[in-house]
């Protein structure tokens, strides 16, 4: 069950992506939370210094732009920070191929809204599926 913090975090997620996603269709943000306390957001973004407008909308947008969780990954990579034991703050619930990656970071644990299961392009049943098999916890927020 998702508390008042994690709606916080939620929140803060939110704000992150207002300013920091090149996505102009649908704006995605994350915050993890390390074990150790600390954390990172991600936002979905064009990883180039070319953000024409026809990257930055359907359907133009899909080669290029990099989901949220997989840029909230990064900014750990890039300070070393193991991901392992950490908690995930989004909107949305996450694609498949995301949510593979954070069943290969080990996460432990979700906070999001529920997927709608009819948009099937996302296979977030598979993507539930998976993520359910690797123990992380599911918390929905609605």
């Amino acid at each position: 069950m998702a508390t008042a913090r994690d709606r916080s975090l939620i929140r803060q997620a939110e704000r992150y992506a207002i300013e920091h996603s090149d996505d102009l269709d649908n704006r995605v943000g994350v915050v993890i939370e390390a074990a150790t306390g600390e954390m990172a957001c991600g936002a979905n973004r064009i990883p180039s210094p070319y953000k024409y407008d026809e990257r930055r909308t359907r359907p133009g947008k899909y080669p290029w732009m990099v989901h949220a969780e997989i840029d909230a990954i990064m900014a750990f990579a890039r300070k070393g920070v193991d991901i392992s034991g950490a908690t995930v703050y989004m909107q949305w619930f996450p694609c498949s191929a995301c949510a593979a990656a954070l069943c290969a970071g080990r996460i432990a644990r979700i906070v999001c809204s529920r997927p709608d299961y009819g948009a099937d392009r996302y296979h977030f049943g598979k993507a539930e599926q998976l993520l359910r098999e690797n123990g992380i916890v599911i918390d929905f927020t609605d």
